[in-house]
This record gives structure tokens, C-alpha cells and sequence, in this order.
């Protein structure tokens, strides 16, 4: 479940906004913006991180841009010791495979093979057997996510009632139909190692593959 805001309050103790105010390099920035920042970080600190998209979209339309959280998030992690802002949750694929998956309406089953295919591709740790690197892996979680649920939403298991359409799932994601495609297009040939073999057998995988993306 998404963490509640109160949670945001909680954990951002140590960015009071009379220091953050006080602070010489975070002038200019906007308080909405550093506020933005600070929620960012308090929700990775409790283990619910989210987007900085994401964290926009929260906010009162046309307050803050996402540029602007990402610069003051930067100089808030500069001005900040380790101690201050503790251990944080790494936004990850599969993390918001799943969410994605219940904003869309899909079933466990759905969203478990999202999820395990998620970190398969892009494994929380950051480390793949053999320490290989994937076309895939310069693009954002939000792109990777999904394009992993695009691929498994075209599986047998998910037949075409409950099946969500592409520009759907690119909506809920927040990011380009194009932008999905490409994520897609990239992990196409590894999908045979990628998608869970208790979802979907081999063949199946393999008949996907031999077509278009979706």
C-alpha cells in the first residue's frame, strides 16, 4: 500500500524548513520544489519510493516540475550527510510493475509475473549474473516497468477481456507510448529468459517474439 503522507512528515524531520530556508545553496530553488524533494526522500526512507513524476503529480497542478524536484533533490543529497537522510529504497522496475499493475485493474497472477520478470530484468541490487549489461538498462524504471507489463498483458494467461491497451498502460505509467515501445523493443530478444516459466511456457514466449510488439 502507498505510504501515507503523515509517514512524509515523520521522515523528513531532519530537512525542517527553517533550515532548509536557512541554507545558503538551496535559495532559489522554491519551496515547492525542496518540498517535493523532501517528500521524494522521506518516501524512499520508508521503504515506498516513488517517482519524481510521481511526486508531481501529487502536487497542486502547475506548482513544481520535475526538473526542479531533480535539482533540489541533487543539492539537498550534497548539503545532507549520510546520517541525516539514513538508508532509502531504490525506485525500482519492480517495484512499479506491481503498482501499475493495480492502477490498470490486473489480476495477482498478472501482476506477481510482472513483478518477477521486472527483477529479472532489472534487478533491485543493480547486479545480473555474469555482470552483463542489457539495451534496457540505461532506460528509466518507469519506461522498463512499462514495458514489461505491455509484454505480459499480451501473454495467454492475460486473455484479451482483461487485457489493457497499450496507450493505457503507457498512461498510468506516465510515459510515452514511443517510450514504452523502444523499453519493449529492447527486451524483446531476451524475453524467452525474462518471463516467468510458471506463467507462461516457453513456446508461448517464443510465439510472442516471432511477431510485432504489440
Amino acid at each position: 500500500a502507498p505510504a501515507p503522507l503523515k509517514t512524509s512528515f515523520h521522515a523528513s524531520l531532519p530537512l525542517h524548513p527553517f533550515q532548509v530556508s536557512d541554507n545558503g545553496k538551496l535559495k532559489g530553488r522554491g519551496q515547492a520544489a525542496v518540498t517535493a524533494a523532501v517528500t521524494y526522500i522521506a518516501c524512499r526512507q520508508e521503504g515506498h519510493p516513488r517517482s519524481f513524476k510521481e511526486i508531481c503529480q501529487a502536487c497542486p497542478p502547475g506548482s513544481v516540475d520535475k526538473r526542479d524536484v531533480g535539482r533540489a533533490y541533487k543539492a539537498l543529497i550534497r548539503e545532507l550527510d549520510a546520517g541525516a537522510v539514513g538508508p532509502v529504497a531504490v525506485v525500482a522496475a519492480s517495484h512499479l510493475a506491481r503498482r501499475f499493475c493495480s492502477r490498470l485493474g490486473l489480476g495477482q497472477a498478472v501482476a506477481k509475473a510482472a513483478e518477477e520478470m521486472a527483477e529479472a530484468a532489472c534487478p533491485r541490487d543493480g547486479v545480473r549474473p555474469g555482470n552483463t549489461v542489457k539495451p534496457w538498462d540505461g532506460q528509466s524504471p518507469l519506461s522498463q516497468a512499462a514495458a514489461i507489463i505491455l509484454v505480459i498483458s499480451r501473454l495467454p494467461a492475460c486473455p484479451p477481456p482483461t487485457r489493457p491497451d497499450p496507450p493505457d498502460i503507457a498512461g498510468v505509467a506516465g510515459v510515452t507510448d514511443g517510450t514504452m515501445r523502444v523499453a519493449a523493443r529492447n527486451m524483446w530478444p531476451d524475453l524467452a529468459d525474462l518471463v516467468p516459466s510458471w506463467y507462461a511456457p516457453r513456446a508461448a514466449v517464443e510465439a510472442l517474439m516471432a511477431g510485432d510488439i504489440p
